[in-house]
């Protein structure tokens, strides 16, 4: 198992570099915390920076925001047939269009918490 010197864990920590995608593996496995992974990800790394923001939270509490996401996807779903039904998407649609694509992301968001909280009490 590779291990990471503890001055190189120190400059880490305390934001004089930052580690390598590797070394965030090797710690997120270590420590047990898979959001780690994402933080990286999402903070470091030009490509992850849309990725959602994943919560480290209860799993009673990702189900409740699930049961209500998954109540504004059904109205989100209606919406996007009737905006996309005649192929065209007007003007007065596009803001309906970006709640929609809000709403989406509120899943994914959801969804990523779940990943987290199964892969840290799961496993």
């Amino acid at each position: 198992m590779m291990a990471i010197d503890r001055g190189c864990l120190y400059r880490m920590e305390n934001g004089i570099t930052n580690p390598y995608p590797e070394e965030v593996l090797l710690m997120a496995d270590c420590y047990h915390a898979p959001e780690l992974k994402s933080n990286y990800c999402r903070e470091m790394c030009p490509l992850g920076k849309d990725f959602p923001k994943v919560d480290n939270q209860d799993l009673d509490r990702i189900t409740v925001r699930a049961q209500a996401s998954f109540r504004r996807i059904t109205e989100a779903k209606e919406l996007l047939l009737d905006i996309t039904e005649d192929g065209v998407i007007s003007e007065d649609e596009k803001d309906d269009l970006n709640a929609i694509l809000k709403t989406l992301d509120e899943v994914n968001e959801i969804t990523q918490s779940l990943k987290l909280w199964v892969e840290k009490n799961m496993k």
